[in-house]
């Protein structure tokens, strides 16, 4: 009585494992070539970062130079129209004031 639960022996088999050997690696080229992907496109995403805060810490700088000195003009405005019409017809028209002079910059002393 053959054995009905044995499987068979044939050339097929053996042809059939290697069958079985090529899905597994595409499989795993796919998953290399995903993975390479997603670095390059993080890595292009940390230059663009790295260049989007240096123009940022730029253009913060840049704010910093002009409000100085629309607040230096604004100080002289206010200085120049306690003698002068004009400027304190400009300075009443717009509300120009300041709140506090400019501190005289003093220089840290070092350690």
């Amino acid at each position: 009585m053959p054995d009905l639960y044995s499987p068979k022996k044939s050339e097929t088999v053996t042809n059939g494992n290697l069958s079985v050997f090529w899905p597994f690696v595409l499989l795993a080229l796919s998953v290399c070539a995903i993975l390479t992907w997603q670095l390059i496109v993080g890595n292009q995403v940390h230059q663009h970062a790295s260049q989007l805060i240096e123009q940022q810490n730029k253009l913060v700088e840049q704010s910093r130079r002009v409000q100085g000195g629309l607040q230096k003009f604004a100080r002289d405005l206010v200085e120049v129209a306690k003698t002068d019409e004009d400027a304190k017809a400009i300075v009443t028209k717009y509300g120009i004031s300041v709140a506090n002079p400019a501190p005289a910059a003093t220089p840290q002393p070092s350690p």
